[in-house]
């Protein structure tokens, strides 16, 4: 917080930009656009206060400081030591990618800490399933739905992990079922349902595009890895840094496998 309010001080985000304009707009017409309904609704009764830009720039720190927050608060219910965690929290708060969309007036800092509070209270009722963890789960469940429409993938990976863990036996149904659903996700009528349920949700003002438009292709197939390398190395590492990228994709390889 204290970082932060240095930022404010100096005016370091003077201006809007195009996508923050859009949620003043979505705030203020929310049946428009549900797929970030709790981060919308949130911004209209803010700036209902103050309409300034550093003001609403507020609310999205706030929910960058409690993702670290809860972040700390995880790391410490998994007894990791006092000094391991806080490596990790620094490390968080130093993510460049935090820091670049944190500060927006947008629903990814919402979207980031609704994730983490939603992981930690997984683990803790996965360890103990008493009826009030279970409550705290539903609770950071619903809240990470509504901070975003891929909120829902973040439950279906909670799902899956533990799909994978209590029937460690079975995991071979489980990988025949992952296999079957990226197979019908090739089929052209799966991937216009989809892409009309995406698009409707999250980006109604705009024409649905045509398969042809927004098939799935070699390239796009490609953008998955990408996606990884650029989450874990930033943008501004480039790819032939090879003295830089095999050492740090190495290491997040092994920390895959021995995480599965």
């Amino acid at each position: 917080m204290f970082i932060a309010l240095i930022l404010f001080a100096l005016n370091a985000f003077p201006a809007l930009y195009g996508d923050e304009y859009d949620s003043l707009f979505d705030a203020h017409h929310l049946a428009g656009n549900i797929h970030a309904i709790g981060y919308f609704l949130q911004l209209y009764l803010w700036s209902s206060i103050s309409n300034s830009d550093w003001f609403l720039r507020i609310l999205s720190v706030l929910w960058f400081g409690a993702g670290l927050y809860w972040l700390n608060a995880w790391l410490k219910d998994e007894q990791i030591s006092f000094q391991i965690r806080a490596l990790e929290v620094w490390l968080a708060l130093l993510n460049p990618f935090l820091w670049l969309y944190g500060f927006q007036i947008r629903f990814y800092a919402m979207f980031f800490a609704a994730s983490v509070l939603f992981i930690w209270r997984f683990r803790v009722w996965e360890k103990s399933m008493l009826p009030r963890n279970a409550i705290f789960l539903a609770a950071s469940g619903l809240l990470v739905l509504i901070s975003h429409l891929f909120g829902a993938l973040v439950l279906a990976t909670a799902l899956l992990h533990f799909i994978w863990t209590r029937f460690a036996g079975k995991r071979w149904i489980l990988l025949s079922v992952l296999a079957l659903g990226f197979v019908m996700i090739l089929l052209p009528p799966v991937r216009s349902a989809a892409i009309w349920v995406v698009y409707r949700m999250s980006n109604p003002y705009a024409d649905i595009p045509t398969l042809s438009e927004r098939g799935i292709s070699l390239g796009m197939l490609a953008k998955i890895p990408f996606t990884f390398y650029l989450f874990t190395l930033g943008e501004r590492v480039y790819p032939l840094w090879w003295w830089v990228t095999i050492p740090i994709i190495f290491v997040m390889g092994i920390a895959f496998v021995i995480g599965l």
